[in-house]
């Protein structure tokens, strides 16, 4: 006899250790800065790092109407000891576009990031020069014959004319990746070389911390069976054989990369439960 368990899930209930209100969290304390510099403080809409380059969705308490704010409207907005986003007028794809950048230190020299679909893009601003685009070009050469494609890190000559005034810094620029923490500590190296009126600020490191969390589920469900080979069936086997209810149970394991963004993760999930129909019982058990 060849039997199949049919499984539909009615409803499920989430119950976690702690149920973050993702709703409540998406706005979090700080302030804009207006095209007058006026610091206004409230609440700013924190998205992903792919979207907080365009706009800015704020507002002055919970229960105050949300207004968006583009780079050309406002200065720039800052998470309270969070994140630091400046607008700038950046060059991009042959023209010029106005962003907002975040801020990862304040110095003589300048570092700023965001994210498009593209990927990652980083700029560097020297006091009084222009902002300059800090990028691995990929070339086309030709040997013997056949074409390949060499990496060409356009962007540690651009760091080698930025920091010109410094000394000692050549090795240290050629073994620098283009990422947050090399890009923070050589303008941070610099600055100290160059400045000793004031400190340079950091505003954000990157910090790839991976958070988990373990949960509880219960659910219910609904099953029956069905047999698909009726030649070795007897008809009384098919009476009172009900549509099965039970609740199911299980856990959960969720990862989170901060640096990817705060409200997202990736969550997996066993489910353990126990059907019975009539005389017939079988034991859930479904990742």
């Amino acid at each position: 006899m060849n039997k199949c368990i049919k499984c539909s899930w009615l409803v499920a209930f989430l119950l976690l250790v702690k149920l973050p209100g993702y709703g409540q969290e998406k706005f979090r304390e700080g302030y804009i800065v207006t095209l007058q510099q006026d610091t206004v403080y409230g609440l700013i809409d924190y998205k992903t790092v792919s979207k907080s380059a365009n706009k800015c969705s704020f507002r002055k308490d919970r229960n105050a109407n949300v207004v968006t704010y583009t780079p050309d409207q406002i200065m720039g907005y800052r998470f309270t000891s969070g994140k630091y986003y400046v607008s700038k007028l950046v060059k991009m794809n042959g023209g010029t576009e106005e962003l907002f950048l975040e801020y990862l230190i304040d110095g003589i020299a300048d570092i700023y990031f965001f994210r498009d679909e593209a990927g990652d893009h980083y700029y560097i601003e020297k006091e009084g020069e222009e902002i300059l685009p800090l990028v691995v070009d990929v070339v086309e050469v030709e040997r013997e014959g056949k074409r390949y494609f060499k990496r060409k890190d356009a962007y540690k000559q651009v760091l080698k004319y930025t920091f010109s005034d410094a000394s000692g810094l050549s090795d240290e620029i050629n073994s620098t990746d283009l990422r947050h923490d090399d890009l923070i500590e050589i303008a941070e190296n610099y600055h100290n070389q160059v400045c000793d009126e004031y400190e340079c600020i950091t505003y954000s490191k990157r910090q790839s911390v991976v958070q988990t969390r373990v949960g509880l589920l219960i659910g219910g469900s609904a099953s029956d069976i069905t047999f698909t080979n009726m030649l070795y069936v007897r008809p009384e086997l098919l009476a009172n054989l009900p549509t099965s209810n039970h609740i199911t149970f299980g856990t959960f394991l969720r990862i989170k990369d901060t640096f990817i963004g705060e409200r997202f993760s990736l969550q997996s999930e066993l489910w353990y439960g126990r059907t019975r129909n009539g005389r017939h019982s079988a034991v859930l058990l479904i990742p």
